[in-house]
This record gives C-alpha cells, sequence and structure tokens, in this order.
C-alpha cells in the first residue's frame, strides 16, 4: 500500500510538530473565549443566547486556524504527508473541543433541556471547518482557516440573531422560543391564579 495512504500512527516526531506548528497562543484564547461566551448564556439565557451561536463559530473557527499551514512551501515537498500533518494538527482542535465540552456542561441547566443538542452543535461545527479546509489545503491553499475563520464567526452569531429557517432548520431558534414561550405560560398561570383568588375572595 502507498505510504501516503497509510493511517498515521502519532510518534515523536509528530508531536514535535504538532508543538511547533499549532498555534498555540490562539487555540488557548479560544478555549478561554467560549468558555466565558458560555457561561454568559449560563448566566443570562434570555438576552443573550445569541452569544451560544458565537461559541459555535468560535468553535469552527479555531478549528480551521489549526489545519493552516503558514509554511506550505516548505513542508509540502517533505516526506510527511498531508493526512500525516493533519493528524499532527488534532491536539489542537481537541483541546477547543474540550473547552467546548466545559462550557456546555456548565451552562447545561440553561440550555432548556436541549444540551445534548446544543453540545453536538460543536462537534459539527469543527467537522465541516474541518472538511472546508482540508480540501482547500488539498487544493494548493496554505492558509485557507484564516479566511474561513473571518467569516464563520460573525454568520454563526447572524445566524443565531436573524433565524433564518426558523420552520425548517432550529440550529439557535428553540432557545429563544422556547425560553419566552416558558416565561409567559409561568406569568399566565400567575395571573389565572391571582384572578381566580380575586374571585374567591369576593368583592
Amino acid at each position: 500500500m502507498p505510504t501516503s495512504t497509510r493511517i498515521p500512527v502519532p510518534n515523536s516526531d509528530m508531536w514535535r510538530y504538532s508543538r511547533a506548528a499549532l498555534p498555540w497562543t490562539l487555540v488557548g484564547v479560544c478555549a478561554v473565549i467560549l468558555l466565558a461566551l458560555m457561561a454568559l448564556v449560563e448566566y443570562q439565557p434570555l438576552p443573550l443566547w445569541p452569544l451560544q451561536g458565537t461559541a459555535v463559530g468560535v468553535v469552527a473557527a479555531a478549528t480551521a486556524w489549526c489545519l493552516d499551514e503558514p509554511a506550505a512551501g516548505v513542508v509540502d515537498p517533505t516526506p510527511h504527508t498531508m493526512a500525516w500533518r493533519t493528524t499532527a494538527r488534532l491536539p489542537g482542535i481537541l483541546t477547543v473541543l474540550a473547552a467546548w465540552s466545559a462550557g456546555a456542561w456548565w451552562a447545561r441547566d440553561s440550555l432548556l433541556d436541549h444540551p445534548w443538542t446544543v453540545f453536538v452543535q460543536g462537534p459539527a461545527a469543527s467537522a465541516l471547518a474541518a472538511c472546508w479546509v482540508i480540501r482547500a489545503r488539498f487544493a494548493g491553499q496554505s492558509t485557507p482557516g484564516g479566511r474561513f475563520a473571518l467569516a464563520v464567526i460573525p454568520l454563526a452569531t447572524a445566524w443565531a440573531l436573524v433565524r433564518p429557517f426558523d420552520s425548517r432548520l432550529p440550529v439557535f431558534p428553540y432557545g429563544l422560543v422556547e425560553l419566552v414561550g416558558r416565561v409567559v405560560d409561568v406569568e399566565s398561570r400567575g395571573t389565572g391564579v391571582s384572578c381566580r383568588s380575586r374571585a374567591a375572595a369576593g368583592p
């Protein structure tokens, strides 16, 4: 079987490449931002719910940044295949997903009985970003992740705010809709109890 089609096996060379090639400072900043965004959603879910969309965008952006290869002109001709170098970048992506998982777990009680639905959005966004960037890398682009990241964060935030496919693809809107529904329901029941109490008390 050709070397380029073999499944890469982690070794000391791969770990050294990971330490040198990954943007660890950027990964750390993204991880902190993810935790902060999900903590804000947990603190005030109704007004700050769109920040969950921003957090999903940060997951996708960080994944894309991890897969960029600024030194592609140097490393592409080396014996290490694209698959090997992509595998070597997985620790950065896994770090981002760990931060997302921790944030989603922390905010789980404010996610309106949909913690798993929210949790899956992070890995799904990461997988989509990875597919797009890897495809662009195979097409000869060295740093497609940076351009992808600049677009995906505002796009995810706008999607959470505008909800363009509310009836067909409810990615974020269920949170806002259900939360508002619960508030209205609680207020309606409170009003009903008050009216019944007044009626029982009489004039």
